[in-house]
């Protein structure tokens, strides 16, 4: 009988092994699809526990390390003007470029995710997914609350220090 359990924990190291050895190889070939070195990490993924999708036990060449893409969309949040409006509201907006026009949207609404999800695709090659775009929204919007400054947001027609401002809502952002 002891023969018997002796072999079954050599059969399963022996499929752990396999297993780490086809994640591995699945990280290189996904790497390579990408044009991108890998180097292997000394014990990377010795307990098993990592998931096969996670980039954990490689870094990539040049960086030390693959960034989340949480992290990614949040510093292309940084080429906005973030701030966010008076309470009791205090909602966070963003300013942002648009075909060489400046055009604000609620950090939360569909528009500002599209323009993000865009500059995500624009430098990665590669879209992002829900999960990350909305941890980074989140962190956008507190980012407006706590650090941007604050300011009120007009529809069409506006009153900032003795002037007056009208957009005309045409293609051109003409005001």
């Amino acid at each position: 009988m002891s023969g018997d359990s002796d072999d079954l924990n050599f059969d399963e190291d022996e499929a752990a092994k396999e297993m780490f050895e086809r994640w591995e190889q699945r990280d290189e070939e996904r790497a390579n699809r990408q044009g991108k070195a890998v180097k292997r990490v000394a014990g990377a993924r010795a307990d098993g526990a990592d998931d096969p999708d996670d980039d954990a036990g490689t870094i990539r060449e040049g960086d030390g390390k693959q960034p989340k893409q949480a992290d990614i969309l949040i510093g292309l949040a940084k080429a906005t003007t973030l701030f966010h409006t008076p309470a009791p509201d205090s909602d966070a907006f963003a300013d942002i470029e648009v075909g060489g026009h400046r055009e604000t949207h609620r950090v939360r609404c569909k528009k500002f995710r599209e323009w993000l999800r865009y500059q995500y695709f624009e430098k990665v090659e590669s879209g992002c997914n829900a999960e990350a775009m909305q941890v980074a929204v989140e962190t956008i919007a507190a980012k407006a609350q706590y650090q941007g400054d604050e300011r009120q947001v007009y529809v069409r027609v506006a009153a900032h220090e003795g002037a007056i401002y009208i957009d005309l809502g045409d293609e051109l952002a003409n005001h």
